[in-house]
């Protein structure tokens, strides 16, 4: 078998993995995003995330906890993937982080973002484990990976009929400037791309 990139790790563990190829009359790219449009995400951020760094720290957790079961049992959004298609410009899945994916847009569309870091999607119970175990649920929502939610762009009127159909945020807008700043508390800062890699 030839070795041709995808689902590449480093474990104990034997794994057998299969990739499966299909055909799309209506393929979303990374590379179609537009000035001006708003940013949004699937589901929540950052329990996958925080879930793995309960289980790498082997701290005591409910194995019943949503980070947790998040980072074990990933439930790829392909249902809402074929409600986003008919309404978005861009979309990725959120696999190595939020911040990775905000440059794979980014890099391939030309446009940057802003990112209002107060808005991102993180469940009460992410929250109340990270303030638990002393860690930052912001950064595991930044730059955690393993949440497999979708990030996209869509202009205003149709993230409007996204809300009605799907349970979504909005997390900021896309700008001309190719740079991307995160927002908190009034103040700005730059995102850095970083988040889960695979042989470190």
């Amino acid at each position: 078998a030839e070795l041709v990139g995808g689902d590449t790790i480093e474990a104990d563990e034997l794994i057998l993995s299969g990739t499966a190829v299909g055909l799309t009359e209506k393929p979303i790219l990374r590379s179609s995003a537009n000035p001006e449009e708003v940013v949004g995400v699937t589901g929540d951020l950052g329990s996958a995330s925080l879930g793995a760094w309960i289980l790498e720290k082997d701290a005591d957790f409910n194995p019943n906890s949503s980070a947790v079961k998040k980072a074990i049992e990933p439930a790829p959004r392909t249902d809402e993937a074929l409600i986003l298609r008919d309404y978005v410009s861009s979309m990725t899945d959120i696999s190595d982080s939020l911040a990775v994916s905000l440059f794979d847009i980014s890099g391939m569309s030309e446009v940057g973002f802003e990112i209002h870091v107060d808005e991102l999607p993180i469940s009460d119970d992410s929250k109340d484990t990270a303030v638990d175990l002393e860690t930052d649920a912001i950064e595991h929502a930044l730059y955690g990976g393993g949440d497999y939610e979708l990030l996209f762009t869509a202009s205003e009127e149709n993230f409007e009929r996204i809300k009605r159909r799907l349970d979504v945020t909005s997390i900021g807008a896309t700008t001309k400037e190719v740079k991307i700043t995160g927002i908190k508390d009034g103040s700005r800062f730059e995102i850095k791309r970083k988040g889960y890699e695979h042989f470190r």
